[in-house]
């Protein structure tokens, strides 16, 4: 008997077309509005392209399901309540899962919240059931699907994250610890840069762990290197993409990486 708020608790998706031969991408729909996600369901039905093995609008159940029936994409309904949880949810008990946010306006400030809150991709609200398959098999592919303005707001996130990380990086180390990590990074040897600064080598070892310890790096070449990324960056580039279709996985990677060093 359905709900009486309308709301299945763990649907059962409609009957997919199989294509013999052709690997078909796994969906997970995860709305509120049962309408939404069965007309989704059914329209997505119809498509060699991909096969629904699960919808909800619970996204308790979604993030069970997930973890049961192993969905390449999950395609969440960005209307629940606390989207950025559900997503963080979703990833870690589905891991190898694309999380991909519904009805999302497209505006700069909407696409980087649903990135920073761990999406691969979003679907605009304005989008067909085409432009929807398109974005599936492009994030499934290791790609984002996106107008050249968000590809230019990813990047200047991007560039503001690792200004923050940077002086962060700095601020974390004492003037003594900056002078060692200077010397770190030309290369010299626990001897020399006790010569060079007049100290105990167990003093230089002391300082290069806590440096190791503060910048959280493994090595002292990591711990460098995260120091020397300090340095100012050369100025914007004059020209940014202008195709709608753009491979920005790596600067996803590393806003990703970034904000999580913030935290």
């Amino acid at each position: 008997m359905p709900h009486p708020h309308g709301r299945s608790h763990r649907q059962q998706p409609p009957d997919q077309r199989r294509s013999s031969g052709v690997a078909m991408i796994r969906l997970l729909v995860i709305a509120e509005v049962r309408l939404y996600r069965d007309g989704l369901a059914e329209a997505l039905g119809r498509r060699a392209e991909v096969s629904v093995v699960g919808l909800t609008g619970e996204w308790v159940d979604g993030v069970q399901l997930a973890a049961d029936r192993s969905p390449d994409v999950v395609l969440l309904d960005v209307g629940v309540p606390d989207v950025g949880a559900v997503t963080r949810a979703l990833l870690t008990h589905a891991p190898a899962a694309k999380v991909v946010g519904l009805g999302v306006a497209e505006c700069e400030e909407s696409v980087i919240a649903c990135i920073e809150a761990g999406m691969t991709s979003y679907v605009p609200c304005e989008a067909s059931i085409d432009d929807l398959v398109a974005v599936v098999e492009s994030v499934v592919s290791g790609r984002l699907l996106c107008p050249a303005n968000i590809v230019a707001a990813l990047a200047r996130r991007l560039s503001m994250l690792s200004t923050a990380s940077n002086q962060t990086n700095h601020a974390k180390l004492t003037a003594r610890e900056l002078e060692v990590a200077d010397q770190l990074d030309k290369g010299m040897s626990n001897k020399e840069i006790a010569a060079l600064l007049h100290i105990e080598v167990p003093t230089v070892k002391n300082h290069i762990h806590r440096i190791l310890e503060k910048l959280r790096a493994h090595s002292r070449g990591e711990a460098a290197a995260r120091l020397r990324a300090d340095v100012p960056a050369p100025g914007p580039r004059e020209h940014w993409p202008d195709a709608r279709t753009r491979s920005i996985d790596s600067v996803l990677r590393r806003i990703s990486s970034i904000d999580s060093d913030l935290r």
